[in-house]
C-alpha cells in the first residue's frame, strides 16, 4: 500500500511521499569500537547525579546500552581479559568449534 502525503505545494500523491522522506527505508545497526565503549563507560562512571542523561543524549545512546556494556566490561574483567585478549579468546573458541564441527560431520558421514 502506498503512502499518500501532502508536499509543500499542497499536492497529494505517492510522488510527494517519496520527495519528503526523511527517514531511510532500512535502518542500520550502529557498531561501536571497544575503545569507544570503554571511553563512554569511563565517562558514565564519572557522572554525578543527573549528568548521565546529558551524556546519553549527547552520544545518542540508551541507558540499556550502557547497562549491556557494563555487563560486558565486568564479565571480561572477572575472567581476566583485556579487550585485546577478548578478541584472541574469541578467535581461539571459534577455531575450536570449527574443528569440532568438522569432526562431527565426518562422524555422521562415515
Amino acid at each position: 500500500m502506498e503512502q499518500v502525503k501532502q508536499d509543500a505545494s499542497g499536492a497529494m500523491g505517492p510522488e510527494a511521499a517519496s520527495r519528503s522522506a526523511e527517514v531511510p527505508a532500512v535502518g542500520r545497526k550502529r557498531r561501536h569500537s571497544e575503545a569507544y565503549k570503554l571511553r563512554i563507560l569511563e565517562q558514565a562512571d564519572a557522572c554525578k547525579r543527573g549528568e548521565l542523561g546529558a551524556l546519553l543524549r549527547r552520544e545518542g545512546l540508551y541507558h540499556s546500552t550502557i547497562i549491556k556494556w557494563k555487563t560486558w566490561r565486568d564479565t571480561m574483567a572477572d575472567k581476566g581479559f583485556t579487550p585485546e585478549q577478548d578478541k584472541k579468546a574469541m578467535r581461539n573458541e571459534l577455531a575450536k568449534l570449527q574443528r569440532e564441527n568438522k569432526r562431527l560431520k565426518l562422524k555422521v558421514e562415515g
